[in-house]
């Protein structure tokens, strides 16, 4: 362990501490947790910001599942289950998260975490390995890797013609080679596209980005 991590975790087991401290004697729980999952959760984003997302995940995780009961908790629950999906590609814990954030019924992170969860489930296939390949392809676009990103979404395209993933990601494609003004590639893949989808929820999107491009 680090100099700088084993600081910051001697911060959050004083910040825990003060916690429960702050329980036995006042009988506040419920301030003296508030204060320290919102401290805890701080030094989460700045471990973000920093792309330290394991530890990030760790301390979000503290505050979802050893502090549950504050407002901040399910916020935590949207972040790590967000880095989990995005950054560390596991699907798997990704969807169990989710799935325990929707339970905060009057949380606002609820029904994003609904909407998250049914994409999840809507496009899971037999094992969910094609979700890792299509958050792998969001990640790239995020950080302007758009060779890469292309790469990736064409391997859906082409190794998982029956994928429900297949017509998003040859939308996609289509508008990054757009963007890269590759219109007569931008082209041919909307062609391709209407062909097989037209009745796609996308397809009338499709037609209209083709006559930009044409």
């Amino acid at each position: 362990m680090t100099p700088e991590k084993l600081v910051r975790w001697t911060v959050i087991v004083a910040l825990l501490n003060f916690a429960a401290t702050s329980t036995l004697l006042f009988g506040r729980p419920d301030l003296a947790t508030r204060e320290s999952s919102e401290k805890i959760f701080t030094v989460a984003m700045d471990l973000e910001k920093q792309k330290k997302f394991a530890e990030a995940a760790e301390l979000y995780e503290s505050i979802f599942y050893g502090m549950s009961a504050t407002l901040i908790a399910p916020r935590a629950g949207e972040r790590l289950a967000n880095i989990y999906r995005s950054r560390m590609l596991d699907v798997d814990k990704a969807r169990t998260v989710l799935r325990e954030v929707a339970a905060f019924k009057e949380s606002a992170y609820a029904e994003k975490a609904q909407a998250d969860l049914a994409f999840m489930e809507t496009h899971w296939g037999e094992d969910g390995s094609i979700l890792k390949i299509w958050y792998e392809a969001d990640a790239s676009y995020r950080a302007k890797d758009y060779s890469k990103t292309l790469e990736i979404l064409n391997r859906i395209a082409k190794e998982f013609p029956n994928s429900t993933l297949r017509p998003p990601s040859m939308m996609h494609i289509a508008k990054i080679n757009k963007k890269l003004q590759k219109n007569e590639e931008a082209a041919r893949v909307l062609r391709e596209f209407l062909t097989a989808y037209p009745k796609d929820s996308a397809a009338n999107e499709a037609r209209t980005l083709l006559r930009s491009v044409q």
